[in-house]
Parts: structure tokens; C-alpha cells; sequence
């Protein structure tokens, strides 16, 4: 398994020969520390610049393992402001988080200090507000076009049979059947089989 941040390579130490072939390497340690892809780790050093491939971390990974490092002031605050979400460092857990609701529920996708380093949490959790902020807001702009097109709701909407409703996260028809006797859901995709074409395809399975 190749790390997937190679720019963030320290000073590469070579490990010594294996006998048996090696199946890549990653170094991703600085101060003259290095890893093997299985695994171990031959330390010289404390610095570590990449921890996000699972190879390069630590074992075992619940351990604790208290590192004393110098933080700029103002590390814990963040001035960037997002229309649908906003980010917050977590002291508790010791990660950054980002934070936003969808359909009426809170989520949540934490950059853990452990996996991605002190500077790389925070950079990747502000990289995903900014992608899931145009996200966001690309979905509002075509739901208002359709809704522009078609402001009524189809007539088929009104008379969904039991057991078939509509799953607006996934955007598809969700019907409950039954599989060889056994109970059994299936969703039909309103983008790939269109709208009427979705909820009939969900009628048969639920009749069927």
C-alpha cells in the first residue's frame, strides 16, 4: 500500500534488505525516523509529517503516545466562515470537525489530529467545508429550477401505494417486498430510471 501523500516525504532512510520481495515502501517519517509497509517502524527521530496511510502509523494505534509540539496562537480558532457548514476543534477527542444539516439531521466528518498531524487536520477539514459548501449549494440551485419547471408535485406522488415512498437523500423510489419469502427493500434511482419510470418499477417489485 503506497502512501497517498507523497509530496509530505522526509528524509528518506532506506530500511535494510528483506529477503522476502518487498511490496512498496512508505516513507513518510522525518528526523531520520521510517516504516515498512507491514508495519514496523525503526525510530531515530520524533517529527512525523504524514500519518493519514494506515502503514505509516503507529502500533497499536490506541496506545497514547504524548508528544510535545509548539502551536501557532489562534490554532483552535478558525475565521473562515461557510454558508452550509462550519468547522470546530473538538479538545475533547483532540480532532477538527465539520458540521453541517442535511434533511433535518446533524452530521459530522472529524479530521482526528492522530491520523492526518496537527496542521494537516485542520487543512483537510477545511478543504472539505469548502467542497461541501459548493455542494450544497449546487443542490439548492437545481431544486429551485425544478421547482421553477414544475411547481405542482406529480400527480403520482399523491397516490404512492403503502410500502412505496419516495427517499429524497437518495432521490429514488423505495419499495418493501418480498424475496423468496423473505422480506426484502429495494431502491430504483428517479435519475437513472426517471420519475415515473423509478415509482413504476417500485409498484411491480412491491406487487410482485
Amino acid at each position: 500500500m503506497l502512501c497517498p501523500y507523497p509530496n509530505r516525504v522526509g528524509p528518506v532512510h532506506q530500511p535494510p534488505r528483506r529477503s522476502r520481495p518487498d511490496r512498496g515502501s512508505c516513507i513518510t517519517f522525518s528526523a531520520g525516523e521510517w516504516a515498512t509497509p507491514f508495519g514496523r517502524t525503526q525510530r531515530t527521530g520524533t517529527d512525523v509529517n504524514c500519518r493519514c496511510c494506515s502503514v505509516c502509523r503507529f502500533r497499536p494505534t490506541h496506545a497514547e503516545r504524548n508528544t510535545a509540539v509548539s502551536l501557532y496562537e489562534g490554532y483552535f480558532d478558525c475565521d473562515r466562515k461557510f454558508q452550509h457548514c462550519k468547522i470546530a476543534y473538538d479538545r475533547l477527542n483532540e480532532q477538527w470537525e465539520v458540521l453541517w444539516t442535511e434533511f433535518g439531521k446533524l452530521n459530522g466528518k472529524p479530521f482526528p489530529v492522530k491520523k492526518f498531524g496537527v496542521e494537516a487536520s485542520k487543512a483537510e477539514s477545511i478543504a472539505f467545508a469548502e467542497e461541501l459548501d459548493v455542494r450544497h449549494t449546487f443542490m439548492q440551485r437545481r431544486l429551485s429550477e425544478e421547482l421553477k419547471d414544475n411547481p405542482e408535485p406529480p400527480k403520482s406522488a399523491l397516490f404512492a401505494e403503502p410500502g412505496v415512498t419516495f427517499d429524497h437523500t437518495l432521490h429514488c423510489w423505495v419499495a418493501l417486498g418480498r424475496v423468496r419469502g423473505r422480506p426484502a427493500a429495494r431502491a430504483f434511482s428517479a435519475d437513472y430510471h426517471g420519475y415515473e419510470g423509478a415509482l413504476k418499477r417500485a409498484s411491480d417489485f412491491r406487487t410482485g
